[in-house]
């Protein structure tokens, strides 16, 4: 197939509305660059909210008769479930109402939805899709940073000691998902984003994100990667690891000084040359806040949705910790095993399919993972991406579901 045919298909791909709605979700973070560049604009610059929605809503509404046939009822159930319980919650705990109502618009609308994405995905139909997408993500995330780093570094605005734990998570899915192409194929051009991701992580500050892409691809490497010499893959990368250990004091003292160099926070680099990695800015204090009230508490429902607020003003950083104290020791416990349950019911269904598999460990590491050290359930969309994929992949019939996908 010639060059002009595969920019032809390429561009019926992209402008088909129902195609577009998953672009758009999983490239959510590239509106906000788009918004960056279309304020500086004359005229349009006037309209950037009511083109954002129609850039998002257009697609969703001319797609709607063919997303419908994919979800089922019990699709429908589930989210005005979630939805109920949530302004239930606003009545029954009055002291959480305040937190509450704030966020009901993104929940409802910006978050919750994504479940719609995840249950209806075909990921072997989008994976080359979301992989380009995820690598303008991380050129976009690193030339503005740099461009902005550089620039404040000049003015003497910068300070290296910050960091930006929202931009980090933010763009954590998309070098997850560059770091998986580049792992399954070493090209140069696969490797040059996800060594940029990588970087760009370690300066923006926070540890949890770096941790996070470790742990996926130390996965990956040893367990999923498909190769005749498993074993002998498994004892290479053990070896590696090993070995760049002996060269971490080098390697930090490079990456602090380039970063410093570029205007960048070297907020990790300096930790670990004080010893302060492991200190938990604070949330040592929430935890042992919330853990002493779950210790005297007798309330069998728990708090209640983001019931953390009233005690420590923030959500607990800790997804097992929220669950616990949002929803009770008994029931919150249940609910926690039932999301380990659809993990790992996903992760067993794909285990014959790289492609399926390996996404959904990029939703768990992305996600829940994530969740273990930042961030709250209720503001992240991935976490409920991951639970629609984990019952379409996990629960459904996966020979009805391929037939369906070929009949719509």
């Amino acid at each position: 197939m010639s060059i002009i045919q595969n920019l032809i298909q390429a561009r019926r791909f992209l402008f088909q509305p129902f195609n577009a709605v998953y672009l758009i979700a999983w490239g959510s973070i590239l509106l906000g660059y788009w918004r960056g560049i279309n304020n500086h604009l004359p005229v349009l610059g006037t309209m950037t909210d009511e083109l954002e929605w129609c850039i998002v809503l257009a697609p969703i509404l001319l797609s709607l008769p063919r997303l419908w046939k994919r979800i089922k009822t019990s699709d429908h159930l589930f989210v005005f479930a979630c939805l109920i319980f949530y302004l239930l919650n606003i009545q029954l705990f009055p002291q959480n109402a305040d937190v509450l109502v704030n966020r009901l618009f993104s929940f409802s609308l910006l978050t919750l939805p994504y479940y719609y994405i995840g249950v209806t995905l075909d990921i072997k139909r989008f994976y080359n899709s979301f992989y380009y997408i995820s690598v303008v993500a991380v050129f976009m995330c690193a030339f503005y940073e740099l461009l902005y780093a550089q620039s404040a570094s000049y003015t003497g605005d910068v300070d290296t000691s910050e960091y930006n734990m929202e931009l980090a998570y933010s763009i954590l899915p998309h070098v997850l998902m560059v770091s998986w192409r580049a792992l399954k194929s070493f090209v140069i051009l696969n490797i040059a984003p996800m060594l940029l991701g990588l970087m760009l992580l370690l300066s923006f500050g926070t540890r949890g994100p770096v941790i996070c892409v470790i742990v996926f691809i130390a996965i990956y490497l040893l367990f999923i990667r498909p190769s005749k010499y498993q074993k002998t893959m498994r004892i290479i990368t053990v070896a590696c690891a090993v070995y760049a250990m002996s060269f971490l004091e080098q390697f930090m003292t490079f990456m602090q000084l380039m970063t410093f160099q570029l205007g960048m926070s070297t907020r990790i680099f300096d930790k670990y040359f004080e010893g302060e990695l492991e200190e938990s800015s604070g949330r040592d204090y929430i935890r042992e806040t919330l853990l002493r009230e779950l210790s005297i508490d007798n309330s069998l429902f728990g708090h209640g949705v983001l019931g953390s607020y009233p005690y420590v003003n923030t959500y607990p950083h800790n997804i097992v910790l929220e669950f616990l104290f949002s929803f009770g020791w008994v029931f919150g416990s249940i609910l926690l095993m039932c999301i380990v349950i659809l993990a790992i019911g996903m992760l067993k269904k794909c285990r014959d399919d790289e492609t399926r598999l390996v996404f959904g460990l990029i939703l768990i590491v992305g996600s829940v993972l994530k969740l273990c050290f930042s961030g709250t359930y209720i503001d992240d969309a991935l976490f409920f991406f991951l639970i629609g994929y984990c019952v379409q992949n996990g629960l459904r019939n996966k020979k009805r579901y391929e037939e369906n996908m070929l009949c719509i």
